[in-house]
């Protein structure tokens, strides 16, 4: 796989949860120390290998490694690598591949991707995400809006994520989804590719 292996040195845990959430929402709200505000173009990059997250933003590639499951919380490994031209240039339209006009935000991204031949099992799916965030001193929660690959309904998640494990625990009962399963987002992705 491309970079470095991942390590367990200061864990970074995350837990997501998909479809609206609106009480969960309201709680944040009260309980939160700081809020803020982003939206994101991004490229994910699907492959079969669940373990494994691809995304490129702002002309960079970010790789995430599934490195262990605790308490319900998922122990990702990330990785920061320039994006060079080979990989642009490989990176095709594929399914659910549409992408906005260059002047959207997508960057040098789109410099001819569309007519290359995609990377053998890798599929591109452009994803523009709407993100609000949560600050709860070292924690962090988000709820978001992601329109992948063009179509019109939008998948909503609520994520937490830090690296005290006993704080995100407390934090994921007090918003009410202690029995809720945690999806990744490339999974999420996939799976909404796959309904239709």
């Amino acid at each position: 796989m491309i970079g470095r292996q991942p390590t367990t040195a200061d864990p970074r845990y995350e837990f997501r949860v998909w479809g609206h959430q609106d009480g969960v929402v309201r709680r944040l709200w009260d309980l939160a120390d700081s809020t803020s505000e982003k939206h994101f173009e991004d490229c994910y990059l699907l492959t079969t290998d669940p373990t494994c997250n691809l995304k490129i933003r702002r002309n960079r590639l970010k790789i995430k490694r599934l490195v262990e499951e605790r308490l319900g919380f998922q122990h990702w490994s990330t990785r920061w690598h320039r994006l060079v031209d080979p990989t642009a240039r490989r990176v095709g339209n594929g399914e659910g591949g549409q992408r906005p006009a260059p002047a959207s935000g997508f960057g040098g991204l789109g410099h001819g991707a569309d007519s290359l031949a995609p990377i053998s099992g890798v599929r591109p799916i452009f994803v523009v995400k709407h993100r609000l965030r949560f600050r709860f001193g070292s924690v962090r929660a988000e709820v978001a809006d992601f329109e992948v690959g063009g179509r019109a309904e939008p998948l909503y998640t609520t994520a937490i994520e830090g690296r005290d494990l006993g704080e995100l625990v407390r934090l994921r009962s007090a918003l009410g989804l202690d029995r809720v399963p945690n999806v990744a987002v490339h999974l999420a992705i996939d799976r909404r590719l796959g309904a239709g």
